[in-house]
């Protein structure tokens, strides 16, 4: 069974020895379709250096913005955005996908296209 919550702020990283997935969700809301929405979260490297394995985002209505690139040196910190921008009415499903080698962050995303 997986735990899922409402991912907010800055998250800190820390190394670990074992690779562990950490779940959340984020809901755009309602966005009329045509326009977008924008969400950016913080990751900031603690004592040691944190390097970046991949980041992704699925679904045909989000998009990926990141700062980050394949290393956050210590005590330093990047960006990762999503742009959510429905083309059509209903819900839009998604998934945002952040790999640190020693942890990964799944941010399920979800989003109601709605019209004007």
């Amino acid at each position: 069974m997986s735990k899922k919550c409402l991912l907010l702020g800055f998250l800190f990283l820390f190394s670990s020895a074992h690779a562990k997935d950490l779940h959340f969700i984020h809901d755009f809301g309602e966005v009329s379709a045509g326009t977008a929405k924008e969400v950016h979260w913080g990751f900031r490297a603690k004592s040691q250096e944190v390097r970046v394995k991949e980041i992704t985002v699925t679904g045909p209505s989000y998009f990926l913005q990141s700062e980050c690139g394949d290393v956050i040196p210590a005590h330093q910190r990047c960006r990762v955005g999503v742009r959510f921008a429905p083309l059509s009415e209903g819900v839009h499903t998604g998934r945002l996908m952040i790999d640190f080698y020693t942890e990964r962050f799944i941010i399920d995303l979800s989003g109601l296209g709605v019209g004007p």
